[in-house]
């Protein structure tokens, strides 16, 4: 870190950037020949569906890919084709020196199927995805990280609603198919409680789509006043809301029940459970009255000094991946009621709208460092002139 006191020029400051690595390589089919516009995606090994985004580039007509900047350690890189995917390769680019791959499309299975409405009439252009199906320990070999890499896969239905899902892997799959894709395509396959089952090679799957529906209602607080913004979540979908009479609607959804929660800077986070939503028909949940619950303020310093742009959290259950207080991909139960905030130019910060309780508060720098967890008491009054010392991170070689 370099500081500046704000008063005098500083000169003759030497920033020296670590050789960054670099792998490049050939994607082939089955009898060695080069793949054109096949996707090569890579990123840093972690075994899971936690981590930074993946990296990716294109091949050239001749199948080649190089990549550049990328951080020196362990990668595990894929390639993605029209025709399938390639086993997932690891590349140890812990040294300076580049490293070349080539990748096989060998990965080439396939579920194809029908979608079709209620009355049996195929279904045009419904979004068809399938996700890892780990009931009863019939995942096979998929792993979250090969879906990291992979993604989802994803297809329309055409004008006779058939589709068929290609790089598939060995092993049992979650197939379900949307009207609209509100859900996003992994958002519903973790629960394990929609879409049909299938193996990697079946070929007549049918999968029946009945109409969508929704919900609607209106977010309050006791007095009668609205909160100025909030979203409404359902599964994992979290829809953004502004309106001045508080209310809202969100469509698109399948038929099934629901568990809605409603959030906001200003209060409580609330949840609704068992909402079930109809075919064809939007659920009316009335009014939805939240608390405005306490907040709880103070400031963040790194050796005596405040410190600007930190991050600070307060939450029942603070759930992070090790390099951040924030996890990018699932938690336990209650990590989703974290609240947060950033400090202004004094290093001060205000949360608003947190439960009664037992808290748990820490703030972090990306630069400076992250301070210890304060636990704060379970009572309802509001807490204010907390301070938060930031320690330097440490290093593992």
């Amino acid at each position: 870190m370099v500081t500046l006191d704000g008063a005098s020029d500083l000169t003759g400051v030497e920033i020296a950037l670590e050789t960054a690595a670099t792998v490049s390589g050939r994607v082939v089919d089955d009898g060695g020949k080069g793949l054109a516009s096949a996707r090569v995606r890579i990123a840093v090994k972690t075994g899971n569906f936690t981590g930074g985004q993946p990296r990716q580039a294109y091949t050239d007509r001749a199948g080649n890919f190089s990549m550049g900047g990328l951080p020196r350690k362990v990668l595990e890189l894929v390639a993605l084709h029209d025709s399938g995917t390639s086993e997932l390769a690891e590349v140890d680019a812990t040294g300076i020196e580049a490293r070349t791959v080539e990748l096989t499309i060998s990965v080439t299975g396939t579920i194809a199927g029908i979608v079709v409405d209620e009355k049996g009439a195929p279904i045009e252009g419904a979004q068809v995805s399938a996700g890892p199906n780990f009931r009863g320990n019939r995942g096979g070999g998929l792993s979250m990280g090969s879906f990291r890499l992979r993604g989802f896969p994803r297809e329309l239905s055409d004008a006779g609603g058939r589709f068929t899902l290609r790089g598939l892997a060995a092993g049992s799959y979650m197939v379900r198919a949307t009207r609209s894709d509100r859900s996003g395509p992994q958002g519903r396959f973790f629960g394990g409680g929609e879409g049909v089952e299938a193996q990697t090679g079946t070929k007549d799957l049918e999968i029946v789509l009945p109409p969508e529906g929704g919900i609607k209602g209106k977010v309050a607080f006791a007095d009668g006043t609205v909160p100025s913004a909030f979203t409404v979540g359902v599964g994992w979908v979290n829809e953004p809301f502004a309106s001045k009479d508080g209310s809202f609607e969100l469509d698109g959804l399948a038929p099934r029940d629901y568990a809605v929660s409603v959030r906001g800077a200003g209060f409580d986070n609330t949840s609704v459970p068992g909402v079930a939503v109809t075919s064809s028909a939007l659920t009316d949940l009335g009014t939805i009255v939240v608390a405005k619950g306490r907040s709880i303020s103070g400031r963040v310093l790194a050796d005596g000094q405040p410190v600007a742009n930190a991050t600070v959290r307060a939450g029942r259950q603070i759930f992070g991946d090790g390099t951040s207080t924030r996890a990018q991909f699932g938690g336990p139960p209650g990590a989703n009621r974290v609240k947060e905030a950033t400090t202004d130019g004094d290093g001060a910060f205000t949360i608003s709208g947190v439960g009664n309780g037992r808290l748990y508060v820490v703030a972090e720098e990306p630069n400076l460092g992250r301070s210890a967890s304060l636990l704060l008491p379970g009572a309802a009054e509001s807490l204010a002139d907390l301070v938060l010392q930031l320690e330097p991170f440490g290093t593992l070689v």
